[in-house]
């Protein structure tokens, strides 16, 4: 299942990243990106696309005033509802990376987490977006990681019960447990 789910984020990865060499610009392909380059452990490639996708996100408006076209209904969705997850992509991919943080990344990193903290209600996100905060939460660079943040998460949320059971999620949960024992 894994080699299935990485597969399909590879291609998920390409397609993006086409969108992105025709439109750099382009918000929703620039926020799934981030994303999935967190499921492929691609840190600089997330920090990158979540940070860029926060810079454009103020200024960022439909192409026709009268409504919004194919993609930009996902971008405005990434720039009200979704908008915790782009956090948590940026997060996360500072956690993947091989190298420490540089100066005005470390400074992203740092806001992501405060606006996470300020802003996003544990209770009100979906299960498996709850789920990956308390991953990046365990994961981020050492002298940022809030392991009891995300064992409040954890059991705030009742995600050991709710993944527990299921492979995907028991991995993840494994993953705090041995970032934060």
């Amino acid at each position: 299942m894994e080699h299935y789910e990485r597969g399909a984020s590879q291609e998920c990865f390409e397609a993006l990243s086409r969108d992105l060499a025709d439109d750099p610009e382009n918000l929703a392909a620039l926020c799934l990106r981030a994303q999935t380059a967190t499921i492929l452990k691609r840190g600089e490639i997330a920090l990158t696309d979540a940070m860029r996708a926060l810079d454009i996100m103020p200024r960022w408006k439909p192409r026709v005033a009268a409504g919004r076209l194919p993609g930009e209904v996902d971008a405005e969705a990434f720039r009200t509802r979704l908008l915790p997850s782009v956090h948590i992509a940026l997060v996360a991919g500072a956690g993947d990376l091989d190298r420490p943080l540089q100066g005005p990344e470390r400074e992203r990193v740092v806001a992501s987490l405060a606006w996470l903290r300020e802003r996003a209600v544990v209770q009100s996100l979906e299960p498996a977006v709850a789920l990956n905060l308390a991953v990046c939460l365990a994961r981020v660079p050492d002298d940022l990681r809030d392991c009891d943040e995300a064992y409040r998460i954890l059991d705030a949320v009742g995600l050991w019960d709710r993944f527990g059971g299921d492979p995907a999620g028991q991995k993840l949960l494994d993953a705090i447990e041995k970032a934060c024992p």
